[in-house]
């Protein structure tokens, strides 16, 4: 089963965030916690984690604005 992972809404006012950095590889094997990424939302840099474990593979690229609910990854 594929899981995506989002950008995630983390306040009532958030609407974008930008992908600031991968901290695993593409292709890594992940686990349900592990910190995949970082995004910046209102100035303040926050960890993603994914919630499953598997084989993770990047959509987003590094950089780049997204909108809360865009895809960043999915995990296999």
């Amino acid at each position: 089963m594929t899981t995506r992972i989002k950008v995630p809404k983390l306040g009532m006012t958030m609407v974008e965030a930008t992908l600031v950095a991968w901290t695993v590889e593409n292709g890594a094997v992940v686990t349900g916690g592990d910190v995949i990424c970082t995004i910046e939302a209102d100035k303040a840099e926050l960890d993603v984690q994914t919630p499953v474990g598997g084989k993770l593979t990047r959509l987003a690229d590094v950089g780049i604005v997204y909108q809360v609910g865009d895809f960043l990854a999915e995990v296999h």
